[in-house]
């Protein structure tokens, strides 16, 4: 986290393109309060699109820039701008003189480094977001759609691998373990029992048969079980399968009969009003990818999956492979909605067997619109291993977007929830007392959030 958003706020930080905003600096306690009898010069610099006129060389380093002037009022600076073109923006500060008067010695001291000559430069770095109204009008959640607990190879309660996530930053979750649905449901039941922002959806891995099968797939907020029916009546599926596996032009038929099941396993996920989610087809097994090649690039040209994960796998290479094959078919004219999932057995400690590595930031008005958002396009899959400087995948736009929000919105986010966290923990282990300070927690988030998206501050 930079410093200045530790001992600054920003509000709001995401601006409408084209309106007049006035955009608030606080600073906490005294000595980063504003001084009310100096002048202060804000400079603006936009990192796409200027809106002011380079110079005949065309030369971007040269010192031409807009510049604000304003003052402090009880120590609180206020300034009001124009945001052209979606993008991101520079905000520095510099003195315009001033002196006399101060709180104490250390402030004076604060006060004088202003009109130093040393000093005499733009000082601090804030950033700002300014969105056109379709994306200025969404909020942002961060979640993962693929999750184990003890209920299959995991081992975490359902709650507690919630209360977990929080801590990482998580707005949303699905517990999607091997065969078993009944893990989410438990999830979702013992967190409805507290307020919090933190949504979770039903779900589960459904594989076709008991071993497993070449694929893996991911039953994202269905209501209700596919496993189910396959265990109870494989027969009867498997004649389905192959029964529309006749169906399958230019294939041969083992193909056809193996790209079946793909297609038959979305068709019931969503019968059940779930994504299919197509999980980590390029994890390598004995030397040999998860599921043949052509049979997943043909699934997924097929349209047989509603979401590609293109983050999960074991290694940095399992992943790349997945990325291109991607970017590939995008630029074949595919349009495959993406997420980033962990696929994680374990909750507690982030990095320990890919816990809180990868997310899908999605872009929606809602919780409830985050399956119809990924498949509108409108997410992005996030690399947060440790030690990596995060790697964001998904359009230009939201990639752009993503990066501002991992930078300027999600270490103040998760920090706050951090501490939520805590609590969440210690009430699912039977400290019942504690769900007041869930609540205040949680009630921080929220605002917080507010003050960092303007659509909260200005509509």
């Amino acid at each position: 986290m930079k410093w200045e958003q530790r001992r600054f706020t920003v509000s709001p930080s995401v601006v409408p393109v084209g309106k007049p905003v006035t955009v608030t600096i606080k600073g906490y306690g005294d000595y980063f309060r504003f001084f009310d009898d100096i002048t202060y010069m804000i400079k603006l610099i936009p990192k796409e699109k200027r809106d002011y006129i380079i110079n005949d060389d065309f030369n971007i380093t040269a010192d031409e820039y807009n510049i604000v002037k304003a003052h402090s009022k009880d120590g609180v600076l206020s300034f009001e701008y124009t945001f052209k073109g979606e993008q991101e923006w520079k905000i520095q500060l510099m003195a315009d003189g001033g002196q006399d008067k101060h709180f104490n010695r250390w402030r004076l001291y604060f006060k004088e480094l202003w009109n130093q000559k040393q000093f005499d430069s733009f000082n601090f770095d804030f950033r700002i977001y300014s969105l056109e109204p379709d994306l200025y009008a969404l909020d942002v959640f961060k979640g993962d759609t693929h999750t184990h607990t003890e209920y299959s190879d995991g081992n975490d309660t359902p709650e507690l691998f919630c209360a977990n996530y929080r801590g990482f930053g998580y707005d949303f979750l699905a517990i999607t373990d091997h065969y078993e649905y009944s893990s989410s449901l438990r999830a979702i039941e013992k967190m409805s029992k507290i307020k919090t922002g933190f949504t979770v959806f039903p779900g589960e891995e459904v594989h076709v048969i008991p071993s497993g099968g070449r694929f893996h797939i991911v039953n994202f907020n269905g209501k209700s079980s596919v496993n189910t029916r396959i265990i109870e009546d494989y027969d009867g599926v498997k004649a389905e399968v192959f029964a529309l596996a006749g169906e399958l032009d230019g294939l041969s038929e083992r193909d056809a009969q193996e790209l079946a099941w793909t297609a038959w396993i979305t068709n019931e996920i969503r019968k059940t009003g779930g994504l299919s989610i197509y999980a980590h087809p390029f994890i390598t097994v004995s030397n040999a990818y998860n599921c043949p090649t052509h049979i997943t690039v043909e699934a997924l040209k097929r349209g047989f999956f509603d979401a590609y994960e293109i983050l999960n796998a074991d290694s940095e290479q399992e992943r790349n492979i997945q990325a291109a094959l991607y970017y590939d078919l995008k630029c074949q004219g595919y349009k495959i909605p993406i997420v980033g999932s962990t696929d994680a057995h374990i909750s507690s400690d982030h990095g320990v067997v890919h816990a809180a590595n990868f997310s899908t930031l999605v872009f929606a008005k809602s919780a409830d619109e985050i399956p119809d958002a990924i498949m509108d396009l409108r997410s992005t899959a996030v690399s947060h291993t440790v030690g990596q400087t995060p790697y964001v995948h998904g359009s230009f736009r939201l990639t752009k977007y993503s990066y501002f929000l991992l930078d300027n919105y999600y270490p103040m986010h998760t920090e706050l929830c951090k501490a939520s966290s805590v609590m969440l923990c210690e009430y699912f282990k039977g400290h019942k007392e504690v769900e007041p300070a869930i609540e205040i927690a949680e009630k921080r988030i929220a605002e917080f959030k507010k003050s960092f998206f303007g659509k909260y501050l200005l509509n």
